[in-house]
């Protein structure tokens, strides 16, 4: 398995830091599905960044967890779903990195209440810069 993730895929950096909210915190949240990918940090120029993604600003404690809270939360990318566990995000990392340049990136996001659809064209040197496995 190592070996597989390590050597034999391609690696996909979204400029995105975040984690996967569920149950409880995300029913506190108010997300409209069972799951969601809460936006923690955006790098500036990664392909997050261009989607319009927007990171958390306001530093919280929720069941001893600190956590950074009103950024956007992913509820699909590309049409999957994220959904509980860690099936989800590996399929749509499995999506992303099959995709070349000059094709569409598509996010459905729970911002301020309202789902909204993002979208961008993956560029040359993103996937250049993707595929080399550069940050």
């Amino acid at each position: 398995m190592a070996r597989l993730l390590l050597l034999e895929r391609k690696p996909f950096w979204s400029g995105m830091e975040g984690l996967l909210v569920q149950d409880d915190i995300a029913g506190v949240l108010n997300v409209p599905q069972p799951a969601g990918f809460l936006v923690q940090r955006v790098a500036e120029g990664s392909p997050g960044s261009r989607l319009g993604i927007k990171p958390s600003a306001l530093r919280v404690s929720i069941q001893g967890r600190e956590l950074l809270l009103g950024g956007d939360i992913i509820l699909s990318v590309n049409g999957i779903g994220i959904l509980k566990g860690d099936a989800s995000l590996d399929k749509i990392c499995e999506s992303v990195i099959n995709l070349k340049p000059g094709e569409r990136i598509v996010c459905k996001v729970l911002r301020a209440g309202q789902v909204i659809e993002l979208s961008t064209v993956l560029t040359p040197q993103v996937a250049t810069a993707e595929a080399a496995g550069d940050p």
